[in-house]
């Protein structure tokens, strides 16, 4: 059948590699900069870095990008987007970000935004590893070229790059920010892209010499909206955070994460004052952001209004962002470390104080920068590189992770079962103990999916090789009318596993497949035109009888080299 090869290109393994290298590199680079300092520290190898002396601060010209306001804003969000895109490397990302991440921000689009979401969903679907990769590398890019880049061309290139990727995230992950069902303050709305974004228009601004970067006013307002829309959100009563359980199922949910203790209970005592009082649960969390709105735009003391922001955005990235770090698909930080940065920006002076002679800003090590930047450069050329294979590979061998949700971890024993299989021989469960087992249900007489799942189970058990020998490749008749043995023989025969010694299609009578179908979880119904419908699932058991995973094949032909991989890997994993 075609499409029934293993793909020559193995991205998952490519990511997983790239992951462990990044790490590596980061961890070298620590150990080297430790190094450096203790040295510096009986040698002084830094005497020949010390800043010269300036007449003033003007003398740099137009360039307001080494005023300390942008500099902290440019160092602490380039630190931010190396982290987002180690996030964007975890390994449950390529398969986990557009059902967990992507789809959910869809929900409550008109429809014609949805189409166009759904286009770069698509494009994700298509090559998840490979896409995946490319995010991460051209985030740490960008949080590189942050950390290191000085004015200059190439710092305003990444300027625009910075914004277009914020766009594409804004509309491709996150509904556009505040048109996904549920979008409120309470969940980040509208997005942590956005001041990202807003970021990264601050810094062009400041490289062109655009004086309104220096003015407090700029960041009050972008806070003050910011927060204006979430609480309006929050507000809305079709959002549904006024009714019974509209606030508490979404934090009860959090509060479950695997995450220290001290947190989660504190969003567990949250979520038991919004079940018993949901009014005023939400009362309070449309109160918090008019109030930090209100504070920062009226400014009666600076650190006050600056403080009364961070308050309430931390408030939001404990209690209902649960910091944006804990779920195993999380991107970013959400908007709470983000947008308590912008605040504190306010706490910079927006210019150097005017001297007739004053020391430079202390700048990175050149040593230091240099190395990060060479490091920048090669994420950017793997980056690019990956974005070619992306247009040009074959799909990715993860494909399968992404298509069914992937392998559902369970442990229980499996229901027993006697049945006759397609050459009249008696085979039981029991008989295959001390054997890995797959267990899938097929109709006889599909012409579709079926058929597909069959040969994909082959070809895992062929690519196995002598270990395949070991396993049981076990079927099981899904068809309430067409179900004797010269059916499930003739399956066999048509689809060429009668050669497969260790091939079983059972069947039995119709009270005996229901009941197995029940025990399974199977359902098996008929209808008026057409082909049987069935639950397509693939069971795997290991040699003592216990299930230890199993999952739901689509039966998408598109992604079959992808379910060979992948079933292949389980069985491996149980064979020994």
């Amino acid at each position: 059948m075609p499409g029934m090869g293993s793909s020559s290109l193995d991205f998952g393994a490519l990511a997983s590699n790239l992951y462990k290298g990044l790490l590596i590199a980061l961890g070298a680079a620590l150990l080297f900069f430790l190094l450096y300092l203790l040295l510096d520290r009986f040698f002084d190898l830094s005497s020949a870095f010390k800043p010269q002396r300036l007449s003033k601060w003007a003398s740099k010209g137009d360039d307001l990008s080494t005023s300390p306001r942008i500099r902290f804003l440019g160092r602490s969000f380039g630190i931010l987007w190396v982290i987002d895109g180690l996030f964007q490397l975890r390994p449950n990302m390529p398969g986990g970000f557009v059902s967990n991440v992507a789809q959910p921000a869809t929900t409550g689009l008109p429809s014609p935004l949805a189409s166009f979401v759904e286009v770069i969903l698509r494009i994700w679907n298509a090559q998840p590893t490979k896409v995946d990769l490319i995010a991460a590398f051209l985030q740490i890019s960008i949080g590189i070229g942050y950390l290191t880049l000085r004015r200059g061309a190439a710092r305003r290139v990444l300027g625009y790059i910075t914004v277009a990727w914020s766009v594409v995230v804004l509309i491709g992950g996150n509904g556009f920010g505040i048109l996904y069902a549920g979008a409120s303050f309470l969940t980040g709305a509208p997005s942590a892209v956005v001041i990202y974004g807003f970021v990264a228009i601050v810094i062009l601004m400041a490289e062109r010499g655009r004086d309104a970067v220096l003015r407090d006013r700029l960041y009050e307002g972008f806070i003050s909206v910011f927060l204006l829309i979430g609480a309006v959100l929050q507000a809305l009563p079709y959002e549904g955070y006024w009714a019974t359980h509209g606030i508490s199922t979404m934090t009860g949910a959090m509060a479950t994460a695997n995450q220290p203790h001290f947190i989660s209970s504190v969003i567990a005592s949250f979520t038991n004052f919004a079940n018993s009082s949901p009014v005023a649960a939400n009362a309070l969390l449309v109160f918090l952001p008019l109030l930090g709105a209100f504070a920062i735009f009226l400014r009666p003391i600076r650190k006050v209004s600056v403080g009364i922001v961070v308050a309430v955005a931390f408030s939001a990235w404990w209690l209902g962002q649960d910091f944006g770090i804990f779920s195993s698909t999380a991107t970013d930080f959400n908007t709470g470390l983000p947008l308590i940065l912008v605040a504190l920006s306010l706490l910079r002076p927006p210019v150097e104080v005017e001297a007739e002679e004053k020391v430079a800003p202390i700048e990175l090590n050149p040593i230091v920068r240099y190395s990060a930047f060479t490091v920048g450069s090669i994420a950017t050329v793997i980056s690019s590189l990956v974005a070619v294979l992306a247009l040009v590979g074959p799909a990715s061998g993860e494909m399968a992770i992404v298509d069914s949700s992937g392998i559902t971890s369970v442990t229980k024993v499996a229901p027993s079962f006697s049945l006759t299989s397609y050459n009249g021989q008696r085979i039981s469960l029991a008989d295959l103990k001390g054997r890995p087992v797959i267990l899938t249900f097929l109709d006889p007489v599909c012409y579709d999916t079926c058929p597909l799942m069959a040969q994909e189970i082959k070809q895992a058990d062929l690519q196995l090789g002598a270990k395949g020998k070991s396993v049981a490749l076990v079927a099981v008749a899904a068809n309430p009318i067409f179900h004797s043995v010269a059916d499930v023989a003739n399956f066999t025969k048509s689809e060429g596993l009668a050669s497969l010694p260790n091939w079983y299609y059972l069947t039995g009578s119709e009270s005996a497949l229901a009941s197995i179908w029940k025990n399974y979880g199977i359902e098996v119904r008929t209808t008026q035109i057409g082909m049987v419908v069935h639950t397509q699932v693939e069971y795997f058991i290991d040699k003592k009888g216990v299930e230890r995973g199993l999952i739901v094949n689509t039966g998408s032909s598109e992604f079959s080299s992808s379910y060979v991989n992948l079933i292949k890997n389980e069985l491996a994993k149980l064979a020994g």
